[in-house]
């Protein structure tokens, strides 16, 4: 980084709270295919480095749900308005950086541009299948589980132990889970810290 991207990054850091007009400047994120999502009060930018060094972008205004639908300006709405935005903003920053991935997978294999959009019936899917086995592995399993072992022992018919049984079957499939993902050896990969260059200053 150049001394002067690093003036620009210092100014614009100090300079938040003066373009919020005072308003308290809450910054979050999450991870994607070899980059990151980070999300602003009224913007979101994703970032995702590509095989040869450069930084793909692609960042948009973000509206708060309650300004485009003020029911969810309500005390139980506005969480779930919340929630909403942020799973929805989730995936999107997540087909982008899948879309990069494809982009250049294909590019190297010779097929056309075209064929390097995630379709958005993939991604639901994706999502549906994701939540559809969070609740059969962590509700659905422990429960019969424990149902079948309280056959065997009345006494866990109980409310307090049919409770704890359940949850020690749960956290032994999260350990089994956690086992597993520690174990499996992902080869690394050595990119170039080269980043492309800066556009003009606006």
């Amino acid at each position: 980084m150049s001394l002067r991207h690093f003036a620009r990054l210092v100014t614009h850091t100090q300079l938040l709270p003066v373009l919020e007009s005072g308003e308290e400047t809450l910054v979050g994120g999450q991870a994607v295919m070899e980059g990151v999502m980070m999300r602003a009060p009224h913007s979101y930018c994703v970032a995702v480095r590509r095989s040869n060094g450069e930084i793909a972008t692609e960042e948009a205004p973000l509206p708060r749900v309650s300004e485009k639908y003020p029911i969810f300006k309500l005390p139980i709405l506005r969480g779930v308005g919340t929630l909403g935005q942020a799973m929805s903003l989730g995936v999107k920053a997540l087909r982008f950086s899948t879309n990069i991935a494809m982009e250049e997978e294909n590019a190297a294999k010779g097929k056309p541009e075209a064929s390097s959009e995630v379709p958005a019936w993939m991604m639901t899917l994706n999502l549906v299948f994701s939540i559809g086995f969070f609740i059969i592995m962590y509700k659905v399993l422990p429960a019969f589980a424990t149902g079948q072992l309280s056959n065997y022992f009345p006494v866990l018919q109980q409310g307090a132990l049919f409770s704890l049984v359940d949850g020690v079957i749960r956290l032994i499939i999260f350990l089994a889970f956690l086992t597993g993902c520690l174990s499996t050896t992902v080869p690394s990969t050595k990119w170039s810290t080269t980043l492309s260059p800066a556009g003009p200053s606006p």
